[in-house]
């Protein structure tokens, strides 16, 4: 009987199991993609699935620390970059956009395990946090280099955080509704320092 062992390196079989998942889950959420299906896409068995993941769920937390990974690793080297603070916050933004410019696997992934509320307890519940305080971190960084060099004006963080977060989903949803370079160029055009009038402070949001 011949396996998949027998005609491809298991971290082949592997990998197919990890892409596959990702783009399933990315589309369908994890509840409602079979093991059948991953293993249809994957070019594989579902026992193969079993033997390198343990389960279905198994499978979706790898593909979850697989992408925290990636966005980690981007967003530091995107705050060590020489950029300026703007170009940095568009950096961030294409870690979850496609070559195309549509909404990348990781962003649906992403939208979809934070909109799940069976997600909200255990092993994904903790990655969930893991990203959010990445990228509030990141953002918090690139934020305060903004304000002080005159580029950005001082606003909460938290702002800025759910904001950008919020414009981005709304590009993953809605892909037929304005870009999502354009939506963040208009966030960024409010988070510019404006030109004060007597008696107001300028660093007023």
């Amino acid at each position: 009987m011949v396996t998949d062992l027998d005609v491809a390196p298991g971290d082949l079989v592997q990998s197919r199991i990890l892409a596959a998942g990702r783009s399933l889950f990315a589309a369908e959420g994890c509840r409602a993609t079979s093991v059948r299906a991953i293993a249809a896409a994957a070019e594989t068995t579902k026992p193969m699935v079993y033997y390198y993941f343990g389960s279905k769920e198994g499978l979706f937390r790898a593909v979850v620390a697989d992408v925290i990974q990636q966005v980690e690793t981007t967003c530091r080297t995107v705050c060590a970059a020489s950029m300026t603070p703007t170009e940095k916050l568009f950096a961030v933004a294409r870690i979850h956009q496609s070559a195309d410019g549509a909404a990348s696997l990781n962003l649906r992934l992403i939208a979809s395990f934070f909109a799940d509320p069976q997600q909200s307890v255990g092993p994904v519940a903790a990655a969930r946090a893991r990203l959010a305080e990445v990228i509030a971190t990141t953002l918090k960084q690139i934020l305060a280099e903004g304000v002080s060099q005159g580029e950005l004006r001082p606003i909460p963080a938290e702002l800025l955080t759910a904001a950008w977060v919020a414009t981005l989903f709304y590009a993953a949803f809605d892909p037929k509704g304005p870009g999502q370079r354009d939506l963040l160029t208009l966030l960024l055009d409010g988070l510019r320092p404006r030109a004060s009038t007597a008696g107001e402070d300028p660093g007023h949001p």
